[in-house]
């Protein structure tokens, strides 16, 4: 065989080998286009709810997912935690589950922020939920659930907080080109 086909026909054999080798590239950049196209299909939402908590609910409600983080930070009277997982089952998502990412107070029993990251281009086609879809279908869960306290709505704190934010940076730099003058 090596002889015939490789000795006496080496034009053939090397027409072949890159013909192969060409395909086989062609084939690895292809899988690689889908796989790139398919991870760019994210939706990320974040969603401030800043609403009084029962913070026992939400303690089970996290212990019943499969957290792939945790994060605690303890700031004086706060503690905030971080909590990542990734919703299941994935049916009832649309055939993909978004990764859920919760910022909450335990010390005070403060449900702070919501971060969803959802997959669109790996569930089907029929049934890919928008991003209020999303968001309903969670806080739906969290009122079925009892989470929330009913009572007064800080979102309007909130949205004063982040007023005075604004305000500061810019009295912040006024002082640092005064610093420099002087």
């Amino acid at each position: 065989f090596v002889d015939t086909v490789i000795r006496q026909h080496m034009l053939v054999w090397f027409a072949l080998s890159i013909v192969a080798w060409a395909i086989s590239a062609y084939l690895v950049s292809r899988r690689n286009f889908i796989v790139d196209w398919r991870s760019r299909g994210v939706t990320t939402m974040s969603l401030t709810v800043n609403r009084k908590i029962d913070a026992s609910v939400l303690r089970e409600i996290v212990l019943e997912k499969d957290k792939t983080t945790e994060e605690r930070h303890y700031e004086g009277k706060k503690q905030i935690v971080k909590v990542t997982y990734e919703e299941s089952p994935p049916v009832e998502w649309g055939g993909t589950s978004p990764l859920v990412t919760l910022e909450y107070d335990e010390k005070n029993s403060f449900f702070l922020e919501m971060l969803i990251q959802y997959n669109r281009r790996e569930a089907r086609k029929d049934l890919v939920l928008s991003a209020d879809e999303l968001k309903q279908k969670l806080m739906h869960e969290f009122d079925n659930r009892g989470l929330f306290v009913q009572g007064e709505d800080y979102s309007k704190n909130a949205l004063a907080i982040e007023k005075r934010r604004s305000l500061i940076v810019p009295f912040q730099a006024e002082d640092a080109t005064f610093d420099e003058e002087t």
